[in-house]
């Protein structure tokens, strides 16, 4: 297998295996600058969705050792980010994290990551993105309970976006 075959994940490579492949650009002469020069090409993708919905996560930079890196967000704006960026902080390994929205124009958000020497960020990714699924199931299920004990109506409505 060549660097260029490993550098293309698959669907069914996990977040390990997509670190272990980092790790292997890394170690093979390949430094994040290099790879950023590629963009899009070199980017890893973790996808994770309901029957619905996709939602797509790629870790654009990082260095050798994974315990920093830049993830975007294609067509995510402040109300993700932002509640992200919280979730992820509430992890007592996690040093650092931010996230910018470079231009109005372009719908791609960039969430930076800085952990301690041992956490590896792709595992505080997801722990903050379930963390933060966690809260919005729980809040979910609080405002039922409230709507369904003041007698209010419940009307499930699906919202089309564009």
């Amino acid at each position: 297998m060549t660097l260029k075959d490993m550098a293309a994940p698959t669907e069914d490579t996990t977040v390990e295996q997509q670190a272990a492949i980092q790790n292997d650009k890394v170690e093979n002469g390949a430094d994040s600058n290099a790879m950023q020069t590629e963009e899009e090409e070199d980017e890893e993708e973790m996808e994770t969705g309901t029957a619905n919905q996709e939602f797509k996560l790629h870790l654009c930079r990082a260095n050798s050792s994974l315990t920093s890196a830049t993830f975007s967000l294609p067509g995510e704006g402040h109300t993700l980010c932002n509640a992200l960026r919280w979730a992820i902080m509430k992890n007592p390994s996690v040093d650092f994290c931010g996230y910018s929205i470079p231009h109005p124009s372009n719908p791609i958000s960039n969430i930076r990551i800085q952990t301690t020497d041992d956490t590896n960020v792709i595992k505080a990714m997801e722990k903050g993105l379930n963390d933060l699924e966690s809260l919005c199931d729980l809040l979910k299920e609080k405002l039922n309970d409230e709507m369904m004990s003041k007698n209010y109506q419940v009307i499930e409505e699906t919202l089309a976006f564009n």
